[in-house]
């Protein structure tokens, strides 16, 4: 029997969620002109209830994350000649 998850506002059950993007500042740094571990802010996302629009959830997009970290690893390599033949 699979478990119902209940929205915490509206008590409807979550079958599904609204997804928004919003930028993630670490240490509430919210002036974009510091920067974190190299970047001044993380692609982000909040999970919100299609019912009432209650959040339950928010934090780094994990398919952006990915992503930047193969892109940046890629010029890594090429400027290395490690991966001379790839594109």
């Amino acid at each position: 029997m699979a478990l119902l998850a209940l929205c915490p506002k509206c008590s409807a059950a979550v079958l599904g969620v609204t997804l928004s993007e919003i930028p993630v500042y670490a240490d509430g740094d919210t002036t974009k002109g510091g920067t974190h571990w190299g970047v001044s802010h993380w692609a982000g996302v909040v999970y919100s209830c299609r019912s009432c629009g209650c959040v339950l959830s928010v934090g780094i997009d994990p398919v952006s994350l990915k992503n930047d970290l193969r892109d940046e690893l890629l010029v890594a390599l090429r400027k290395d000649h490690l991966l001379s033949s790839l594109p």
